[in-house]
């Protein structure tokens, strides 16, 4: 082959997507290794040679970004519509979340994980019933966990050099380590499952991802954009509620919602399907018919029937709001904290800034605005500290009759301090318009 894209003949190197309408439908960035993987070419070049033949924009796509062609955005419109013109095929929108655009926001909060995830089970499966490796849209959901085929917990990294995995590998074989070449396929080493009340919320999640990507291909004719809106006005008013108590209820600002309920925003994927967990209804049923899904909600809301993890910090186990708000007050009772910032206190404790605010929010503001003040002090001491030994220098060299040059002064002043050479000269410069002396200049 030449590296001119015509040359890849459709006729003989076909795309054969798996399973494309189903909940276990073969993702975008699958199906580009694919196609790359047929024609003995890296992905990422099968991009150039897309752009450079098609004359369409690709250029802006790298390796770490690649993640956004399983969502929705222009750089997936354009590659669907350049992997659809050179296969022949329509129905390559199953692969993607292209239809998300019209009904969730842009800004942020991707629909897909920005990392790979894969599942171990699954690759095994796949090698033992002799078809291609291949990634499932379902495993790039973001905050799903779980595969939507085996309920079992989804993987990032091997199980043997623990590197994580590159969405479009080189060699465009996604069974195998992109790292060390390890086969990613061993369940010996699978993750379980943590026994804890998040794991109900990604089962749910699991079943809903997959009703969303089984009926893509009808949303993506039957979605207008305004769904979101219809659904939270008529929530409203068939529950008769406020927008503050229906945003304290769904943990979000009534601001947030007020947006919403007017149609000013729209919200991320990731923040709707949380919402209809804590609603107790299908995020498919919001999307196809929102008057049904509000009529048909559960009247007690207060209660979600799902363990729906929070927005804010959780815990890294029981004991950690008692050792922030000890550690906090003994950082207080001190004259100088033992801690240079609120983060330096986060490592110490195992935990996160978040966590610190969020447990003893007035405390920690108030241990911030001392360790802010001593750092103030700290710099200004060493400022003065500076300026003196500035000054002793200038009078060393008037003394023994040295001309007063910024380069005299510098090689006589940098041995003595850490200060840059930049912070020297301007140093120089303030000292000599404060101190002027007869027969100075700033000649080199």
């Amino acid at each position: 082959m030449n590296g001119s894209l015509p040359s890849l003949a459709v006729s003989t190197y076909p795309i054969r997507p798996f399973a494309l309408g189903t909940p276990e439908a073969e993702c975008t960035t699958s199906i580009l290794c694919a196609f790359a993987k047929d024609h003995g070419k890296s992905p990422l070049r099968i991009l150039n040679l897309l752009e450079s033949t098609y004359s369409v924009p690709l250029s802006n796509l790298r390796a770490r970004d690649v993640g956004c062609l399983n969502g929705y955005g222009l750089m997936q419109s354009r590659l669907e519509a350049l992997l659809s013109l050179v296969t022949k095929r329509d129905d390559l929108g199953a692969s993607n979340f292209g239809w998300a655009i019209k009904v969730f926001s842009t800004q942020g909060g991707l629909v897909v994980k920005r990392d790979r995830h894969f599942c171990a089970a699954c690759f095994l499966r796949m090698r033992r019933a002799d078809i291609r490796s291949h990634d499932l849209l379902a495993w790039q959901v973001a905050d799903l966990n779980v595969c939507v085929v085996d309920k079992t917990k989804l993987s990032s990294r091997c199980p043997k050099c623990r590197s994580p995995q590159a969405l479009v590998p080189t060699s465009g074989v996604l069974d195998l380590c992109s790292k060390c070449g390890c086969w990613l396929g061993d369940i010996q080493n699978l993750p379980v499952l943590p026994s804890d009340p998040t794991t109900s919320h990604q089962i749910w999640l699991a079943a809903e991802a997959s009703k969303l990507i089984e009926a893509s291909a009808d949303l993506q004719r039957s979605v207008h954009g305004h769904e979101v809106r219809v659904f939270v006005r008529e929530v409203l008013a068939g529950q008769k509620l406020t927008l503050e108590s229906l945003a304290t209820q769904l943990r979000i600002s009534p601001d947030t919602l007020g947006d919403w309920w007017k149609g000013r925003r729209r919200p991320r994927v990731a923040t709707w399907m949380r919402v209809c967990a804590l609603l107790g209804v299908s995020p498919l049923d919001t999307l196809r018919d929102p008057f049904l899904a509000a009529a048909q909600m559960p009247l007690d809301i207060a209660r979600g029937v799902w363990a729906v993890p929070r927005f804010g910090p959780r815990s890294v186990d029981q004991g950690l709001r008692e050792r922030i708000a000890t550690a906090v007050d003994e950082q207080l009772s001190l004259s100088k904290p033992s801690v240079d910032s609120i983060a330096e206190l986060a490592i110490r404790l195992k935990a996160t800034q978040s966590s610190l605010y969020h447990y003893c929010n007035k405390k920690v503001k108030k241990l911030a605005g001392r360790i802010r003040r001593l750092k103030t002090k700290r710099r200004w001491r060493k400022i003065l500290s500076q300026r003196r030994s500035a000054l002793r220098v200038l009078k060393r060299m008037e003394i023994e009759g040295v001309r007063l040059t910024r380069t005299a002064f510098l090689r006589r002043f940098m041995g003595r301090t850490s200060m840059s050479e930049w912070g020297a000269k301007e140093l120089f410069g303030e000292m000599m318009r404060v101190r002027p002396s007869e027969g100075t200049g700033d000649s080199e």
